[in-house]
């Protein structure tokens, strides 16, 4: 019985880790098609943003394991320098007119204009 359960235990803690890895590969893939049609994407430059948001998504749950259960507030600070590395990276990837579409269009949906 002590087996049975011990076995659970690890069959319940490595699917919530696939869930949460699921979920940042469904929102890289969606992030990845809406640029592709909004911003006319090459395959390859799809491919690019879809890395580029996984390693985002991986370096923000590395986040949220090492500082889960701090004082204060530094999973704010870390997740926000995560998030403002996320135009440079494209930068890399996108064409000087398609970076501009982007930055019209991010701007337009953070406000409403």
């Amino acid at each position: 019985m002590k087996y049975i359960l011990i076995a659970f235990f690890f069959i319940v803690s490595s699917r919530k880790t696939f869930a949460q890895s699921d979920v940042g590969e469904q929102r890289s893939q969606k992030i990845a098609r809406r640029m592709m049609d909004t911003l006319g994407l090459t395959t390859q430059q799809r491919d690019s943003i879809y890395i580029i948001n996984m390693r985002i998504h991986t370096r923000k749950m590395q986040y949220w394991k090492q500082y889960a259960n701090s004082e204060g507030d530094p999973i704010t600070y870390f997740l926000q320098i995560t998030e403002n590395t996320r135009d440079s990276l494209y930068r890399a990837v996108l064409t000087p007119d398609q970076m501009i579409l982007y930055r019209r269009k991010k701007l337009n949906l953070l406000f409403n204009n």
